[in-house]
């Protein structure tokens, strides 16, 4: 009984501690994600005929983010995605918006019939963390 006492009376004491800490202790704070950036660039982007890519953004930043998406290739345009709260059409480029920080969002491409594919560029206000997974599907089943 008096070890477990003893248990309790130490949890309680490093618990204090834990809190006495500041959030910015290299014991408590997350480490940065070393890709995180203004600017991506993401050499093939494809969607139609089997492919389906998604691009995954996270907001990197303290504050709310905003990024403009530029599409080039034939038949890529904000089209191509899925509807997505987050993304807007906004003349030549698409824009999408993080509202605070960590919100993250997913852009899933619609799986066209046709092959449309090209490139994608990111450019964000404040720094993101952006993927692109591209897969090859049959029926909604990843062969690749």
């Amino acid at each position: 009984m008096r070890n477990l006492i003893r248990r309790i009376d130490l949890l309680a004491t490093l618990c204090a501690f834990l809190l006495l800490l500041s959030p910015d202790s290299a014991v408590l704070a997350q480490t940065a994600d070393e890709s995180a950036r203004t600017g991506h660039f993401f050499p093939l982007i494809a969607d139609g005929d089997g492919f389906q890519s998604r691009l995954f953004v996270t907001n990197a930043s303290d504050a709310s983010n905003l990024c403009t998406l530029s599409l080039r290739g034939p038949g890529l345009d904000e089209s191509v995605f899925q509807p997505n709260d987050a993304l807007r059409p906004f003349g030549a480029v698409s824009v999408i918006e993080l509202a605070e920080a960590g919100d993250s969002t997913t852009l899933t491409s619609a799986g066209g019939q046709d092959l449309a594919f090209g490139y994608a560029k990111l450019e964000c206000a404040e720094p993101a963390v952006a993927r692109v997974l591209l897969s090859l599907e049959n029926g909604g089943t990843p062969l690749s």
